[in-house]
This record gives C-alpha cells, sequence and structure tokens, in this order.
C-alpha cells in the first residue's frame, strides 16, 4: 500500500474514512471535530491505496541530478551595465532562435530587463575567473557596480562578459510569472564564441569543484544547503569531512571551502570576501 501524507486544510470538505478515488482518505486524528478543529495544520491525512505499502516523501536533492549551467545575465540600468548569475537558461526553439530564462523577482537585474526590454547571457567557462559568480551572484546591483572591475564589451546594447565561453543577446517577446520568479523568453540578436577559453562550467562541477552554494535567489536554491553555514554540512556536503585531522573554514558568504590554516590576507576565491566571513568547521 502507499501512503502519502498530505495537509490537512488540503481536504478540509472530507469528513474521516470517505471513500476517495481507489482507496480511503481519514485523518490520523480526529482533527475535524469540535474543538480540535484548530489543530488541523498539525495533523495529517493519509490516503491509503489497494498496491502495497509506501510512503511517498519528495527528496528535492533529485534536482542535482539535472544538468545546469552557470551564467552571467546581464542587461543596461539606464546607462550603466548590470547583471546576476543565473543557472535556469535553456534553447526553446531554433527557428527564430528562443531562449527562455528564470530571474528572481528579488534580482535587481530582474527589474532592469523589465524596463530595457533586453537582455545578454554570458556562459561560464571552467577556467572563468571564480570572483564572477561571487560578484555577480552574492552582491545586489541595487548597491554595486559590478562591472566596474569585469572586462567586457557592448554587442546590440548589452554588456557582454569576456574570458566565458561566449555570449548570446536577446530581446524579450514573452514572459511568464510564477510565485518567486519571471520567466523571460528571448528570441535572439547575436551571438559569439571566445575561443580561448575551456569547457562550460556546469552547476556540478561549481558545486563539487569550485565548492561553492548557490545564492538564495537562484531558481535551483535548495534550503538544506544553508547547513552550511555553521562550517559542517558545508564540508561534509563539498566531500571535504572525510579527514577529521584537516583544518577547514568556511565562506559565510558564498559556501567555499578551504582547506588548512587561513593565511594572513587570505579572500575568498569566490566572493572576495576576507577571513572575518570565515568560519572553522567543527
Amino acid at each position: 500500500m502507499r501512503i502519502i501524507r498530505l495537509s490537512c486544510k488540503v481536504f478540509r470538505g472530507i469528513r474521516r474514512k470517505k471513500k476517495f478515488g481507489i482507496g480511503k482518505v481519514f485523518c490520523k486524528n480526529p482533527c475535524f471535530q469540535g474543538k480540535n478543529r484548530k489543530k488541523q495544520r498539525q495533523w495529517h491525512i493519509e490516503i491509503i491505496h489497494a498496491r502495497g505499502a509506501e510512503r511517498s516523501i519528495m527528496d528535492t536533492s533529485v534536482f542535482r541530478n539535472m544538468s545546469y549551467g552557470v551564467y552571467i545575465v546581464s542587461t543596461m540600468d539606464g546607462e550603466r551595465p548590470t547583471g546576476c548569475i543565473a543557472n535556469s537558461i535553456m534553447q526553446v526553439t531554433s527557428s527564430p532562435a528562443t531562449v527562455a530564462v528564470s530571474i528572481n523577482h528579488d534580482n535587481y537585474t530582474n527589474g532592469c530587463i523589465g524596463k530595457t526590454g533586453k537582455f545578454a547571457f554570458s556562459i561560464l567557462a571552467e577556467d572563468s575567473d571564480a570572483g564572477l559568480i561571487g560578484n555577480f551572484g552574492f552582491r545586489s546591483g541595487r548597491d554595486a557596480d559590478k562591472f566596474r572591475s569585469v572586462d567586457y564589451e557592448m554587442v546590440q546594447g548589452m554588456p557582454v562578459v569576456k574570458h566565458t565561453c561566449g555570449y548570446v543577446v536577446c530581446r524579450v517577446v514573452d514572459r511568464m510569472e510564477t510565485s518567486t520568479h519571471t520567466v523571460f523568453l528571448g528570441e535572439v540578436l547575436d551571438g559569439g564564441v571566445y575561443g580561448d577559453m575551456g569547457d562550460a562550467m556546469t552547476y556540478a562541477y561549481y558545486h563539487k569543484v569550485v565548492k561553492g552554494k548557490s545564492p538564495k535567489n537562484a531558481p535551483t536554491y535548495l534550503p538544506e544547503e544553508d547547513g552550511g553555514t555553521d562550517g559542517t554540512d558545508a564540508a561534509a556536503g563539498n566531500g571535504q569531512g572525510k579527514d577529521a585531522g584537516q583544518e577547514k573554514y568556511v565562506c559565510q558568504v558564498c559556501g567555499y571551502v578551504h582547506e588548512g590554516p587561513l593565511p594572513e590576507g587570505f579572500r575568498c576565491p569566490v566572493c572576495g570576501v576576507g577571513t572575518d566571513k570565515f568560519k572553522r568547521a567543527e
């Protein structure tokens, strides 16, 4: 039998032991009776099916097996360029070439794309400067000029970052709103390849090799990644916790794990913060 636990508030109109589909629905506790109504949210509904017993609990780590890249999405904020890190970009059609990009509502870049009606994205390579991820992923364009120290060029009126695999420039042709993100649909206006870079960086490479974690505004952000803020889970999650005798320090901004003592003047290679933002992994 397969048992699925759901919040009682989903089935407020269903009475105990009322038939539902091929099985039965009933409350484990009498949450729909008299004085216990106020405790509805504490209880669960069990849906009993006739096929053996199995409890369905979603394992969100399955999303890490999906394939993503790491990109810098850029646009113009008036007269100055701005942008952010994104990993959810996909080509939708080939003719005309169209792509979709997901940007969090809280990202300053979201509003700028809406105003300009155009955006570009640069494809990070495995040998791109990891500091680009910290610069564009862990700072806000509201307060910082992210392009101040970045080597870039303007293409079709959009800023594109050099020392990456290449770039694509798009015109917004449609958009879809979700509860947390805007999905911009962009018709491709231009694109180019920088031939002197290595393979495109994947999201898995960023986690396992660069040893970084997702910004909270990322579409693929998982709350359990925050377990690394005390050092312990971050080290284990990055595969760094096997050697108990090895001293490790975890960046409290981007999750980077440094093995060994922190040298004087050390700065995080991902987000650029100093040693005051590192915490020793217990």
